[in-house]
């Protein structure tokens, strides 16, 4: 009885893996399509997993805060003819619970009523300071005279249409430097662009986002950005403020990249610490990122070149999986076809958990249909957007 039941589950195996005869080609295929499956893994997990995790622990562990030693704080506003912004958003900022601070707005050559409004905030406002740069190109001038008219130990930056997510912002930011660190990096979503070119700003934004919070909460910090980031005064003068990178497109960004390599660089995510920017159009947010593909091109340390290959094997991985697919149909390999389907599938869960876990956690629009076409656009469009930099200086 047990031989034959035996024989009859050896036939039944034999003809299963009948089923499972690859050709060299197939297993080439399949090979590579498995090889970039684990390898864009390895990036979900060990990084774009890494934001959403730190805020979940975060807030577990947040208890009460005491403001009694706090470090007395400089926000700094670079606005270019922004009044309308500046209406909306500054007295967010004006009313942050936080003991000692200050707001400085720095006017950067505006013709529109910024100075009026600034002027009449400043009545009811006695914290709220302005001052006037002369119309210039970049920004290096302008966060130069508000760095230098701050009057406290620690500078936090945010943009004139950016928003803080609650009244704690400055609070939370803190808690970095009172831990004892230089700088605190910080997390800022966008809104306000509208049709397809929404689902394109939201996604790049995240990605950006979750690249450099990753690489800086693994203690390999290379970027931030100046709509949510505190370091403290003395770092600026200290390295000779913007002197060392004036010769590069978007110095700021270049310095920036220079001092987080160098210092004790913290991470805050806290879901109060977040701030919104809102972007009218398209173009705007095109420009934001042409500047920094322009500041990229000089960046030191290999993390530019980690998500370049990160980028890289989206296209290998899609490009397997069709390989896979034809060849599949036509030599009629149903196994090669379910094989190459079922790593797609575990593929889109894994990248739609992860992704909206951090979406939930950052505050920012869930990622759904359209995450195939935005996966593949997002490094094509950055590459457009590095061409244009190398190519179009100003």
């Amino acid at each position: 009885m047990f031989l034959n039941y035996f024989c009859v589950l050896i036939f039944v195996m034999e003809e299963y893996l009948s089923y499972l005869s690859f050709s060299d080609t197939e297993i080439i295929v399949l090979s590579v399509l498995f090889v970039v499956f684990l390898v864009r893994l390895f990036f979900y997990f060990f990084y774009y997993k890494k934001p959403a995790s730190f805020v979940k622990k975060t807030v577990a562990n947040t208890s009460a805060i005491s403001l009694k030693n706090m470090p007395s704080v400089s926000v700094i506003i670079v606005s270019k003819n922004e009044s309308e912004n500046l209406k909306k958003n500054l007295p967010a900022i004006l009313s942050q619970e936080y003991p000692n601070f200050e707001v400085i707005v720095v006017n950067d050559g505006s013709t529109d009523e910024s100075e009026n409004l600034l002027k009449h905030l400043s009545v009811n406002h006695p914290n709220l300071y302005h001052t006037f740069s002369p119309d210039t190109a970049d920004r290096k001038l302008p966060m130069t005279i508000g760095i230098k008219a701050a009057k406290n130990e620690i500078l936090l930056f945010t943009e004139a249409n950016c928003r803080p997510s609650s009244k704690h912002w400055i609070m939370h930011m803190m808690q970095g430097i009172v831990n004892g660190n230089d700088i605190v990096l910080g997390h800022s979503n966008i809104e306000g662009v509208r049709g397809i070119g929404k689902h394109v700003a939201a996604h790049n934004n995240l990605f950006f986002g979750l690249q450099y919070l990753s690489k800086a909460i693994r203690g390999w910090a290379y970027t931030g950005t100046y709509r949510n980031l505190a370091f403290k005064r003395e770092l600026f003068f200290n390295n000779k403020g913007f002197s060392s990178v004036l010769n590069y497109a978007s110095c700021e960004d270049v310095y920036l990249n220079k001092i987080v390599r160098r210092f004790d660089t913290a991470v805050c995510l806290h879901p109060d610490a977040l701030v919104t920017m809102e972007v009218e159009r398209f173009s705007i947010w095109r420009d934001i990122k042409i500047a920094y593909q322009r500041a990229k091109q000089h960046f030191k340390g290999g993390a530019v070149n980690t998500f370049w290959v990160e980028a890289c094997s989206r296209y290998l991985f899609y490009m397997a999986l069709t390989t896979a697919g034809v060849i599949g149909a036509r030599n009629e390999n149903w196994v090669l076809i379910g094989a190459a389907t079922l790593i797609l599938i575990l593929m889109l869960i894994t990248q739609l958990v992860i992704l909206n876990k951090n979406c939930r956690w950052l505050k920012a629009s869930p990622i759904y249909w359209i995450l195939i076409p935005l996966d593949l656009f997002q490094p094509a469009y950055s590459a457009y957007l590095r061409y244009i930099s190398r190519n179009n200086k100003h």
